[in-house]
């Protein structure tokens, strides 16, 4: 398997647990002051590979200090792969002008979003989620290159939403609808084998990770990719980030032999923990455009009030934030 170690193998689950998860987490929710309505995101398009979304929103300063997360069972906790999403009634709604998680579906207390008319984005700042999406996608997928350790269900996961960012930039690139359409057939035929399908993973992964960087590279040169203006830039505490004139990793990696019968994520965090990765890609920190000033206040505004009133809760923002 060409030295990959492979962990996070999909389990096979039914659409009820998904269900029964989803109606344990509303029951929970039923009783706590302050939570005005329940959103979820998306459809179960591959159980076992699939994850949950929710969006909780609060009422406008209202604190939400329940972890559902730490009342969840372990096989609730597999559907749930994080926590969350949370955001006050106000954010919630002044979010619609930079959010592409939609459509949303109300599921418990009052559809805050009846009646709403809302404009769509500006495309600069639709393009600009879309690279910051792809470029989190692109270190992951070069991280676990570099660590021969392959999580692949979050590579699954991950690679769907990529998928959508792809086809949005470069909806005629032959190559990009190849190794979309691979992902989408592996999604589709994990289960149906006796035995998964690994080998044909790992050359999809590779296939997809030696374009990936091409296709960065050529999007990065024709669309401008913005920065708030920093002195340094990271990505957490071992991801430097640097301009270049192209995309590209570099990286000094620690590796532990000895405890690879301990694959996982603890093993994974302690790769990162022991690890520096350096990542050079074109942007730009000055003279930004309104729109994409605008889309950054937001997100900085949103992450700032959960930390405050919503701490186990997501915010409904780029997962892509250097500071």
């Amino acid at each position: 398997m060409k030295g990959y170690l492979i962990s996070d193998l999909p389990v096979k689950v039914d659409l009820e647990a998904y269900q029964h998860a989803v109606d344990r987490v509303v029951e929970s929710l039923g009783n706590v002051l302050g939570c005005s309505s329940v959103y979820r995101i998306g459809s179960v398009g591959a159980p076992g590979i699939s994850d949950l979304d929710l969006v909780v929103v609060a009422k406008d300063n209202a604190s939400l200090s329940i972890d559902l997360r730490k009342t969840m069972t372990i096989s609730e906790r597999y559907l749930f792969i994080h926590d969350l999403y949370g955001s006050s009634a106000s954010l919630f709604l002044e979010g619609q002008r930079f959010s592409f998680f939609r459509p949303y579906r109300l599921i418990r207390g009052e559809d805050i979003l009846f009646g709403s008319n809302f404009p769509e984005p500006d495309p600069a700042v639709r393009r600009q989620v879309a690279l910051e999406y792809l470029i989190r996608f692109y270190f992951s997928v070069t991280m676990q290159k570099a660590y021969k350790l392959l999580r692949v269900r979050s590579l699954l996961l991950n690679a769907k939403g990529a998928a959508i960012d792809i086809e949005y930039l470069s909806p005629s690139d032959i190559q990009a609808r190849s190794v979309v359409r691979k992902l989408k057939s592996m999604r589709e035929d994990w289960f149906k084998s006796k035995k998964p399908p690994v080998a044909a993973f790992i050359e999809w992964f590779e296939e997809m990770a030696h374009w990936l960087e091409h296709f960065m590279t050529d999007q990065l040169s024709r669309c401008p990719f913005y920065l708030p203006e920093y002195r340094n830039y990271s990505l957490g505490r071992n991801i430097g980030i640097v301009h270049g004139d192209r995309v590209k990793m570099m990286s000094k990696v620690s590796r532990y032999p000895m405890l690879h019968p301990f694959l996982g994520k603890k093993y994974f965090n302690l790769l990162n923990r022991y690890s520096n990765f350096q990542l050079s890609l074109p942007f730009i920190a000055k003279d930004i455009p309104e729109p994409i000033k605008a889309y950054f206040n937001y997100n900085q505004r949103h992450r700032d009030y959960n930390k405050l009133h919503l701490p186990h809760y997501l915010p409904l923002t780029s997962s892509f934030n250097p500071r």
